[in-house]
């Protein structure tokens, strides 16, 4: 019997408006692509129609946030399939910093102690928030979910830099305890694994050639 390969590639969304507010992104704080950002995503999906790279994708999923969404239906231009959102496949939840920009909250949460998240991966950003280690076990349980329900398909998913690191830390077996690595995953890149039983493969990763023709 033929061995059963998944494929699974994760596309970071182009730039927010979040982004360029240097706001936290959550439901109340996503607004949606910047102009470049719409600009970095319609250079993906030319570059996908001109190779046909994704032409065998078969299902494609985005997280629930404004940003993911609109990433999504610009590049199912070169896909046309239907789009799938799944609120698991997210960015770290913010809880009470939704909104908020990053220098407001320096001053407030994390100058207050009650959010020093970035030294205890327990503790949540902000009060009703997501800790580092809950948001990577929610991201990994969904990355193998999506997988088994979608076994030997090639499945897209418009996401976030978050989620993408987690697949790094996590598929790549780097997140026994807390490793301080920093991933710098560009904004409308492909990053992509493949999948045989339970062990992955990483092909290729913070692919943005589009981006520097």
């Amino acid at each position: 019997m033929p061995a059963v390969i998944t494929r699974l590639v994760l596309v970071r969304h182009g730039e927010a408006e979040c982004n360029v507010a240097k706001r936290f992104g959550g439901p109340l704080g996503c607004s949606g692509l910047s102009d470049n950002g719409r600009e970095q995503v319609t250079k993906l999906r030319a570059r996908l129609e001109r190779t046909g790279e994704l032409r065998h994708a078969t299902v494609l999923y985005a997280s629930t946030l404004p940003r993911a969404v609109e990433t999504a239906e610009i590049i199912n231009g070169a896909l046309g399939l239907d789009l799938n959102t799944d609120e698991r496949l997210c960015e770290l939840h913010p809880g009470d910093a939704d909104n908020m920009t990053f220098a407001d909250y320096s001053t407030t949460f994390y100058a207050e102690g009650s959010a020093k998240w970035r030294e205890d991966p327990s503790i949540p950003t902000a009060p009703g928030g997501e800790s580092w280690t809950g948001f990577m076990c929610r991201v990994k349980d969904a990355l193998h979910d999506v997988t088994d329900q979608h076994a030997g398909e090639t499945i897209v998913i418009a996401c976030h830099g978050g989620v993408i690191d987690t697949s790094m830390l996590e598929l790549l077996g780097m997140s026994g305890g807390y490793v301080p690595a920093r991933f710098v995953t560009e904004n409308s890149s492909l990053t992509e694994w493949t999948r045989h039983r339970d062990r992955w493969r990483l092909v290729r990763y913070n692919d943005a050639a589009h981006l520097h023709l």
